[in-house]
């Protein structure tokens, strides 16, 4: 898989519709975006931080990596708001990872401020 970066994303909100998988997809957000509703259809995802588990470890999330234990679980048709504190200027620690539960279910991110 392939980081998808939306840092470069400029209006607020800013939503995004991908076709997920059931490995980690890393999302890159910009810099003003301080928090992430994440919304599975048909089948539910689980979302992730890149601080989960401790350092290199099987538990810390990686593009196109196994889902650990360490993920919150976002049901069919739901929403879950993922939040990642105040506006930062450092773009790499803006970091979301999501995974489809099962399947290959489109999944909208909203990236709000």
């Amino acid at each position: 898989m392939a980081i998808i970066d939306l840092s470069s994303a400029n209006t607020q909100p800013w939503a995004y519709t991908y076709t997920s998988a059931t490995t980690w997809q890393q999302f890159t957000l910009p810099g003003w975006c301080t928090a992430v509703i994440v919304s599975p259809e048909s089948t539910g995802c689980y979302v992730a931080g890149d601080n989960n588990g401790a350092p290199g470890s099987a538990e810390t999330p990686a593009d196109g990596g196994s889902v650990g234990t360490h993920r919150v679980p976002v049901a069919a048709d739901g929403a879950y708001t993922w939040p990642l504190g105040g506006p930062s200027g450092d773009q790499s620690a803006r970091k979301l990872f999501v995974a489809a539960q099962s399947g290959t279910p489109s999944i909208t991110l909203l990236l709000v401020r």
